[in-house]
């Protein structure tokens, strides 16, 4: 609905603009200073701008750009290069500043020859010490605009608020005036690098159909808490987008729903340039006050006037961020919300999306989706942080799609309850928690030489190990691997394992919760460094590692203790992809790279970037004709175009030093929890209903309420033998034979299940 740029070209005056703010950015200088060398000149005297320019140097062939470090954790750049007609140098930013460190090959910045459309660079790789980005051609124009990612300037909040208020179905919230201001922000005597920065109005409005009849969901949305997260905005702005569309759907939201909108939570920052504060307070997050806003004016303005809009009480709040890297498309979530409606239909509007638990009050109570979920701010049921990579290729239109996604999601969660008509995805169709003690005869098992063991009824506990994350009621017991420590003859070893008689294909993830030990401290000790290997699309008939040149199908590894030089490995059969294929999304396969030392923290992990001795969530997701490794919901690596697609999935461990651990008791692997999900919409029974929404149960696999022939054919279908997982026609529908027709809860169909089924069968009238 709107462009990016500065206010004007032809614009009409923005709804809530007062005379007061279009008076200072007519007459207040703007003071930032201009840096030249020769014809080529840097500025970021403009909306949304940020450089240090005394920490830049400039030559015709390299400009090495100054990161601001007098606010808190600045990654933004938005500058404007003058002189460049012509000209193609390189960019560079140094790994001594958060914004150089924090990026690897796969970030891209942008260019635009006039503030509206915006290109990515050709080149951006980390290298030498440097985050550095280039064209393969010189620039066509003289005055080139660069930024870290897309820019939302200030300006592009007010041109938003000019398209939104002439909508029928947006009114001022009970706090805003009629020009849907709720305050202002700073009072007007700040300033931040030499210039003034300009008292900003505060903006509230409410999206609802005034004429259908309550009682109403309250949904809040806001945005712009971290300024230079402006993916985020962009998504924001779609969701708001589609509510206001001709949409049927959108209009059904409006009847059932009230909408408190705001956004931009921090206009100051967002005008300033700042990364996560703004200059009322530059060296303080923005997102950690909303419990206590007396540190930010916009703050105390807009907890005041939520709580009086929505009488403190909402049912969902959603507050649109950014990740700083470019990571797939993520949402925070607490763990109880994990199955809720909401988060059903979420996954099926976007398959890609990664559900990150995150804590809950009173951890950070000043986040806001902490505050709004307290009795002392909102008392929101369900509170959200969606969160956008800057990802290559995208443009705002991408991320306005991804925003009426999650519009769609809570359309789907409001007016289908029971997710009767809602397309589901997540259907687990295998799983294994261990916990009976007998897993054993459900696996195949391949290694490499005799030197290994392999529990998998083993209690961690005597480890002293607590329950794995995804383990229901406490329960301790998981898959237990080693190899290479049980004689006294170092070697490289392996162990495959794989779920008997099963196969996956199309679109599913593999997830387990892992445990790596090692002996020693932080770093470890002598030959501690050992793996874990775990894989999909996989035959399931040999040892797969990286000594096998037979081996098959998509693989990943992770060392416990970060001691290898490739800490982080992602195979196709035996083939190591390199840093230079792409595929690693920290640029590095070190453990001391940023992006693990940020992943894996001291003193939670014992060796900062390095996921041993604590568990950690694995998934291995194959959807949209890519493959993804993730730890703990963030993207490790990405496999476009595998040249694997179905298969068996694979857990496993792998010492591939010739060193034995001492003591080699202390270095082992744990598996639990292990399932497979498949996320595309799954109905096996053919009765229009997805699996996922249905009680499917003794013997009436149709879910028609009566057990019949056609259950019967579905039996024997399902009907698989002792020991054996069943093996349908459909391999994916497993899940539903085990549902229906595994009546001793022995996970197979055998002859005693179909004794059970015929004596039910029998019994019938």
């Amino acid at each position: 609905m709107s462009d990016t740029g500065p206010v004007g070209r032809g614009r009409k005056a923005c709804v809530g603009a007062s005379a007061r703010y279009v008076l200072v950015a007519a007459v207040v200088p703007l003071l930032w200073a201009t840096l030249g060398y020769g014809q080529i000149t840097m500025t970021a005297s403009f909306d949304h701008g940020a450089l240090d320019l005394a920490g830049t140097t400039i030559t015709p062939t390299d400009i090495i750009l100054g990161p601001r470090t007098d606010i808190y954790i600045s990654r933004w750049i938005y500058c404007r290069a003058s002189g460049l007609l012509g000209l193609d140098p390189e960019f560079r930013i140094s790994n001594a500043h958060i914004a150089g460190y924090s990026l690897g090959d796969g970030h891209r910045y942008v260019f635009s020859y006039n503030q509206y459309d915006w290109q990515f660079f050709d080149n951006g790789e980390n290298r030498d010490g440097y985050y550095r980005f280039s064209n393969d051609t010189p620039f066509s124009q003289d005055s080139v605009w660069l930024a870290y990612a897309l820019p939302y300037p200030w300006a592009a909040t007010e041109n938003h608020i000019n398209d939104v208020g002439s909508s029928p179905w947006v009114s001022p919230t009970p706090s805003a005036d009629a020009g849907l201001v709720l305050g202002l922000s700073n009072d007007g005597t700040l300033t931040d690098l030499g210039r003034a920065v300009p008292q900003l109005d505060v903006y509230g409005y409410k999206i609802s159909d005034a004429s259908a009849p309550g009682p109403k969901t309250v949904v809040v949305f806001t945005t712009g808490n971290h300024p230079n997260e402006t993916p985020g905005t962009y998504t924001f702005e779609g969701a708001v987008d589609f509510l206001l569309s001709a949409d049927a759907r959108a209009a059904e939201l409006r009847e059932v729903a009230d909408f408190y909108v705001y956004p931009n939570c921090n206009p100051d920052g967002r005008w300033a340039g700042h990364a996560r504060s703004n200059p009322e307070n530059p060296n303080i997050d923005h997102n950690r006050d909303w419990d206590d806003p007396v540190l930010f004016t916009d703050l105390a303005v807009l907890t005041t006037a939520m709580k009086a809009d929505t009488n403190s009480s909402a049912d969902y709040f959603f507050d649109f961020h950014a990740f700083n890297n470019n990571t797939n498309v993520a949402i925070w979530i607490y763990a109880e919300h994990s199955d809720s409606d909401f988060v059903a239909a979420l996954a099926t509007q976007e398959p890609t999306m990664q559900f990150m638990i995150g804590s809950s009050p009173p951890d950070s109570p000043g986040v806001s989706r902490h505050w709004a979920h307290s009795p002392a701010g909102l008392n929101a049921e369900f509170t959200f942080t969606p969160e956008t990579g800057f990802l290559p290729g995208w443009q705002a239109d991408d991320y306005r799609a991804l925003g009426e996604s999650y519009a769609l999601a809570l359309h789907d969660a409001l007016l289908n309850p029971g997710c009767d008509e809602v397309n589901t995805s997540g259907v687990t169709v295998y799983e294994d928690g261990f916990d009976a003690g007998t897993s054993g005869v459900h696996w195949d098992l391949f290694t490499s030489s005799d030197d290994f063991t392999a529990d998998f009824g083993f209690d961690y506990s005597a480890h002293g190990i607590p329950p794995a994350p995804n383990s229901v009621g406490g329960t301790t017991i998981g898959a237990k691997f080693t190899v290479n420590n049980n004689d006294a003859d170092p070697g490289t070893e392996a162990l495959s394992a794989y779920p008997l008689g099963v196969s996956f294909g199309d679109e599913y993830a593999l997830k387990f919760d892992m445990w790596i030990n090692y002996n020693g401290g932080s770093g470890g000790g002598t030959g501690s460094t050992e793996f874990m290997l775990a894989g999909i699309n996989q035959a399931g008939t040999r040892v797969n590692w990286p000594e096998n040149p037979a081996s098959d199908g998509i693989s990943f590894a992770v060392s416990g203790e970060g001691d290898a030089e490739t800490d982080y490995r992602a195979y196709e059969e035996d083939n190591l992809f390199s840093v230079g294929s792409g595929v690693y999304a920290a640029g590095s396969m070190n453990s001391s790279a940023p992006f693990y030392q940020s992943l894996f923290t001291s003193p939670t992990y014992e060796t900062p970037g390095s996921p041993g001795k604590h568990w950690v969530e694995v998934e291995i997701r194959q959807a949209s004709g890519e493959l993804q490794w993730l730890l703990n919901g963030t993207v490790i690596a990405t496999i476009p175009d595998p040249a694997y697609t179905s298969g068996n999935v694979m857990i496993g461990y792998y010492d591939g030093f010739a060193s034995i651990a001492y003591p080699g008791e202390d270095n082992f692997i744990i598996y639990d929890n292990v399932r497979v999900i498949q996320l595309t919409e799954s109905d096996c029974n053919s009765n229009g209903i997805a699996d996922v929404c249905e009680v499917v149960d003794g013997g009436d696999y149709d879910a028609d309420e009566d057990i019949d022939l056609d259950d019967l054919a579905a039996l024997i279908d399902c009907l698989s033998g002792p020991d054996v997982a069943p093996v349908p026609a459909e391999p994916t529908c497993a899940h539903l034979c085990l549902a229906a027709f595994d009546f001793d809860d022995d996970q197979d169909v055998d002859l005693r299940d179909y004794a059970e089924f015929h004596a039910i069968f029998d019994a019938l009238p």
